[in-house]
C-alpha cells in the first residue's frame, strides 16, 4: 500500500467515524426526548383494579388509558433507540480499532 492509498483509506475513515459520532448525538437527542417524555407522564397506579373502578372520576393529572398508550409507544421506541446506539457504538469502537491497529503495523513495518 503506497502512502497515498494509506491516506486515503485515513480519510475515508475519518468521514466515516464523524458521520457515526453525529449520529449518535442524534440517536442521543432522541432518547433524551423520550425520556423526558415518559417522566412527563403521571404516576402510574399501584392497584389497577382500584384504579379501574374510578376511570370516570379521573381528572387530567391522573394516570389515564391514553397514557397507558404513550407509555407503551414511547417504551418501545426507547428501547430501539438503545439499540441503535449501542449498536451504533460498537461500529465506533471498531473503526477506533481498526485504525490502532494499521497505526501499530505502520510503525512496525518502519
Amino acid at each position: 500500500m503506497d502512502g497515498y492509498d494509506r491516506q486515503e483509506d485515513m480519510m475515508k475513515r475519518y468521514f466515516e467515524m464523524e458521520d457515526l459520532f453525529k449520529y449518535q448525538i442524534e440517536l442521543n437527542d432522541e432518547i433524551s426526548e423520550l425520556t423526558d417524555e415518559l417522566n412527563a407522564l403521571p404516576e402510574i397506579p399501584y392497584d389497577l383494579d382500584k384504579w379501574t373502578d374510578t376511570l370516570a372520576d379521573i381528572d387530567k393529572k391522573s394516570f389515564g388509558l391514553s397514557d397507558f398508550k404513550k407509555l407503551f409507544s414511547n417504551s418501545k421506541k426507547y428501547e430501539k433507540l438503545i439499540e441503535k446506539r449501542e449498536t451504533n457504538a460498537a461500529k465506533m469502537k471498531e473503526l477506533v480499532v481498526d485504525n490502532l491497529l494499521d497505526r501499530i503495523k505502520e510503525v512496525l513495518d518502519k
